[in-house]
């Protein structure tokens, strides 16, 4: 009984110190890109598109593994040339649950919302944010993965963009006294 009790606590130990090394894997970045890797450094990747200050590339071979599940149409994101964030899809409700439980495992339970028919789960540990989407009939499966330094930025940017477009339709200028119009003269 003694023997058994300790396999058990060793076994658990091993488990516990081996999530604990893969998320310190994640922590330095995935598909063999570091985060906030120059895109100067990453030679086998190719534009796809941009928007404000990020790009967005393509990995030259298709797909790729993330933890160990096969991921689609992988997507990485770089801010001001530096990377960021890797989007992708997921094919099947296996691969979806795996990948779910995998990151259970690592960060522990998930916080989840559902919005619009999707059903999102998240996890943060240290400088990542992870995000598992998908829809309510288990289509349309995303994953994303966020270094949170350069994430954060890219939010504050798209928020402070967002801020000057609604302020186009007021006529005040930020910083200066509105003139004062009668709207009725008598």
């Amino acid at each position: 009984m003694g023997k058994t009790t300790s396999t058990i606590a060793v076994l658990l130990v091993l488990i516990f110190c081996g999530t604990r090394v893969l998320a310190a894997d994640l922590q330095q970045g995935v598909l063999g890109l570091k985060w906030g890797a120059d895109i100067s450094n990453c030679p086998d990747l190719s534009k796809l598109s941009s928007k404000n200050d990020v790009d967005f590339y393509l990995p030259n071979k298709r797909g790729g593994e993330i933890e160990g599940v096969k991921v689609n149409r992988l997507a990485c994101g770089f801010y001001t040339d530096k990377f960021f964030a890797v989007y992708g899809t997921i094919a099947t409700v296996e691969r979806f649950e795996k990948m779910k439980s995998h990151f259970t495992a690592m960060f522990g339970p998930p916080k989840t919302s559902l919005r619009q028919a999707r059903k999102t789960y998240g996890w943060k540990h240290r400088d990542i944010k992870v995000k598992l989407k998908a829809g309510d009939d288990g289509s349309d499966m995303k994953l994303g993965i966020y270094y949170k330094p350069l994430a954060g930025k890219v939010n504050e940017v798209n928020q402070e963009k967002a801020l000057e477009r609604s302020l186009r339709f007021f006529p005040i200028e930020k910083g200066k006294k509105p003139k004062l119009v009668p709207i009725l003269q008598y």
